[in-house]
Order: C-alpha cells, then structure tokens, then sequence
C-alpha cells in the first residue's frame, strides 16, 4: 500500500574538472557521491563515492563522445537486531560513456555507465531521441537506474516509450504517448515485480503564440499480483513566460 511509504532521502553531487587539450579534444576528471537513507524496518543507508578521469571528444558541431574509467566504493549500513552493520562494502572499476548528436531535424542524447562496485556487475542509462517530421515530431526515450521504492527497499527501475505529435494547421495539433515501466525489488526477490503500462491521446490548440489548452485521455494499467486498470479525461491551460533581457 502506498500510504505506509517510509520517508526516504537521496542527495547527489558531482563536480567536473575539463582540461583542453586541443580544439576537439579535452581530458575530464569527475568526482561524484551518492546518499541515500530509508526510515525503514532496517534504517537503510548507501553511500556510495566515484572518481575517474576520461576525455570528450567534440568530433565536430553536431558530434560530441565522452569515456571515462575510473574507481567507486559503495557500502550499506543497516540496523539488525539493534546493532548497526555494515551489510554490502563493494569497490570495484565503473566505466561510463555518452554520445550527444545534433543537427536540424533530429537530436540524440545518450550515456551509459558499468559499475563493479555492487553485489554483482550493473549497468545504467537513458537515452532520448527527438526527429522532426514536416508537420510534427516523433520521439523517443527510455532509462534503467537504482533507487529506492516506497518500502525503503533498493529497486531495479527501468522502462521506454515512443510518442508523437502531428499539426493539423496553424493553431491544433495532436499526439499520442506510450510508455512502459517495470521495478524490481532487489533487496527481496519474493515480492512481486511492478509493470506499468501509460498511454494517453492529446489535442493541442493554441489561442496566441504564448497560450495554448490541452485536452486528451489518459489510460494506465498497473500489475502487482493481480491488475488495475484507470481512465482520465483531462484539460490543461498552459502559458509560456519570456523573461526580459
């Protein structure tokens, strides 16, 4: 039940450090730290610190590669039977890489990364896709990370999803949207995996160049040892604000 979630918090930070050492080629020395804590039975507790050192590559103005390669160290602490212990101390190598490509109609944004430093080897990502059509646009996205879920429990989150946009003159246009989900309980294997399914049906007519309504049907599938099904009409206004120089 989602009303008994724990309380939960996760502070990420990063910095990166770029050297030039051409008109293309730069090195990248990136330190990062990752904090999570659960109010949970066990008052679960990751940390987790990375350093490595790689390049970007700007191949030219549409192209832009970046690699690196370096250490990370993750531990968990946790309370059982009144005593707190160290339950996981991982280390191992963690190698990252991303791809950004841009040109008029079309842009491709997308970053990986392979870690030891677990129980066993993991692998995350995102990726997002974007291409102009004539009259509209097609795009696509999808991602696979670790976090925590409403019970304080480390989970596997990974989904994708395609959607689309097509004007039908000046003014209105519509689109369509579908994306799956699913989670995975890592720290207990006995419950049951979540899959999502959300798709929604959109119309988009703009009143001036800054204010437009939108109004569509949302349908959502959910199983969890058994399935939910829910349907929404929706209508929304937005206006879009132009800051002054």
């Amino acid at each position: 039940d989602i009303g008994d979630a724990v309380p939960r918090n996760q502070l990420f930070g990063e910095a990166i450090w770029r050297l030039r050492i051409n008109p293309v080629l730069s090195g990248a020395f990136v330190a990062s730290y990752d904090y999570y804590e659960a109010d949970n039975e066990t008052d679960n507790q990751i940390n987790t610190a990375a350093l490595d050192a790689g390049f970007i590559y700007e191949a030219d103005e549409n192209l832009t590669l970046t690699a690196g390669l370096g250490y990370e160290d993750r531990k968990r602490r946790e309370t059982i039977d009144g005593e707190r212990l160290t339950t996981e101390d991982d280390s191992g190598i963690a190698v990252r890489g991303s791809v950004f490509y841009e040109r008029d109609d079309l842009s491709f944004d997308a970053e990986g990364r392979v870690t030891t430093a677990a129980p066993e080897t993991r692998w995350t990502g995102d990726f997002l896709l974007d291409y102009d059509l004539p009259r509209g646009r097609v795009y696509a996205s999808g991602y696979r990370s670790y976090g925590g879920d409403f019970r304080g429990d480390e989970t596997l989150f990974y989904g994708a999803g395609i959607g689309v946009t097509r004007d039908i003159n000046t003014l209105s246009r519509w689109g369509i949207d579908l994306f799956a989900r699913n989670q995975i309980d890592v720290d207990d294997p006995e419950i049951a995996d979540i899959d999502r399914i959300d798709g929604s049906v959109r119309y988009i007519y703009d009143f001036a160049s800054d204010i437009s309504a939108t109004f569509g049907y949302r349908l959502r599938l959910r199983t969890e040892d058994g399935s939910a099904q829910s349907n929404a009409i929706f209508v929304a206004f937005g206006k879009t604000f132009t800051r002054r120089p």
